[in-house]
C-alpha cells in the first residue's frame, strides 16, 4: 500500500496547520504579488513548491522586500522561487520530523510512502501559496491605482515601526 490511510487524516491536519504558519516561503510570494503581480507571486509559488518536492526527494531517498523590479521572466521568477522553496526551514522540518510519524512500517513500500504523502504535503502548500499569490497580486494591483493610497500605506507602516520602537524603549529589556 502506497498511502497509510489510517494516518492520513491526522497528518493532512498536521501539516495543513504546520504549513498556514507564514514563513519565508510566504513572505517570498506575498512580496512578488505586490511588487510584480498575481502571474509572477503564482509561478514563484510553483517554483517554491517544485523545490519543496526536492527536499521532499532528497528525505525519500535518504538525505533525511518589496521593490519595483524590471520585469522578470517566468522562468527566472520560478528559478527564484524553486531556490526559497529548496532552502525553506519549514519544509525540512515537515520532511524530516513530522512525516514520518505517519508512515506506517508494516504496510511497506517506505519510500513510496513518503513520496505520496510529501506530495499530499507540496500540494497542500501550493494551495495554500496560490491563494497567498493571488491576495498580494491583488493588493498590488489595488495599491497602484492610487498615489494616496500608497503613501497612506508607506505612513503607517511607519508609524507602527516608531510605535513598536517606543514600546520597547518603554519596556526595557527583561532582567
Amino acid at each position: 500500500m502506497l498511502l497509510p490511510t489510517a494516518h492520513l487524516p491526522a497528518f493532512l491536519v498536521t501539516v495543513y496547520v504546520v504549513i498556514l504558519i507564514p514563513g519565508p516561503s510566504v513572505l517570498f510570494i506575498i512580496s512578488r504579488g505586490v511588487s510584480l503581480g498575481r502571474r509572477a507571486a503564482f509561478v514563484s509559488a510553483v517554483g517554491n513548491e517544485t523545490g519543496l518536492t526536492l527536499q521532499l526527494l532528497l528525505v525519500a531517498v535518504g538525505v533525511g522586500s518589496i521593490q519595483r523590479a524590471a520585469p522578470k521572466s517566468l522562468r527566472r521568477t520560478w528559478r527564484e522561487g524553486f531556490f526559497v522553496g529548496a532552502t525553506n526551514p519549514k519544509g525540512i522540518l515537515i520532511f524530516t520530523a513530522i512525516l514520518p510519524q505517519f508512515i506506517d512500517r508494516s504496510q511497506g513500500h517506505l519510500t513510496a510512502q513518503l513520496l505520496t504523502l510529501g506530495l499530499i504535503c507540496v500540494l497542500i502548500a501550493l494551495l495554500s501559496d496560490g491563494v497567498w499569490a493571488l491576495l498580494s497580486g491583488t493588493a498590488r494591483s489595488w495599491l497602484g491605482r492610487s498615489p494616496r493610497r500608497l503613501e497612506l500605506m508607506s505612513g503607517t507602516g511607519g508609524v507602527m515601526l516608531i510605535g513598536l520602537g517606543v514600546g520597547l524603549a518603554v519596556t526595557g529589556r527583561p532582567k
